[in-house]
């Protein structure tokens, strides 16, 4: 089935959607070493059924954060989009992954709206950087099912 690679240290609502969550739908989450800055572990969770890599720019709680130039280069020999949790990037006020090769960009925009837990909301931002147009394909072969 698809999977996706992800740093390993990540908010623990982020954790358990993906351990638990995507489990029920068939979606395998990968976690690999380093929390983003283990090039040689993510590289080694990639298969044909990869479809991206998941990182957030400032690791929640752990304060890591990748290595996005190591990262861009990753994804481009493999095609993968890079997807970016920048909640703790403040929302592009600190931290702006798009201009570090980030494909997209999400956040949680309960924490700047209300931050109380009355309010839910997200945002999600394609970079227009990845070519979502043609057919995927990966230095480990075609891919029919993306």
């Amino acid at each position: 089935g698809d999977n996706f690679v992800s740093a390993s240290h990540l908010y623990g609502g982020t954790s358990n959607q993906f351990r638990t969550l995507f489990k029920q739908y068939g979606i395998e989450c990968r976690f690999s070493e380093g929390n983003g800055n283990d090039m040689e572990s993510i590289k080694s969770k990639i298969d044909v059924n990869t479809k991206c890599i998941y990182v957030e720019t400032i690791g929640n709680p752990s304060y890591h954060v990748p290595d996005f130039e190591a990262l861009k280069k990753l994804a481009d020999e493999y095609e993968l989009p890079i997807v970016c949790d920048n909640t703790f990037g403040m929302c592009g006020f600190t931290c702006r992954p798009i201009q570090q090769g980030v494909h997209i960009v999400c956040a949680s925009a309960t924490k700047w709206i209300g931050g109380h837990g009355t309010t839910i909301g997200g945002v999600i931002v394609d970079s227009s950087n990845f070519a979502w147009d043609k057919p995927v394909r990966s230095t480990l072969g075609d891919v029919t099912s993306a």
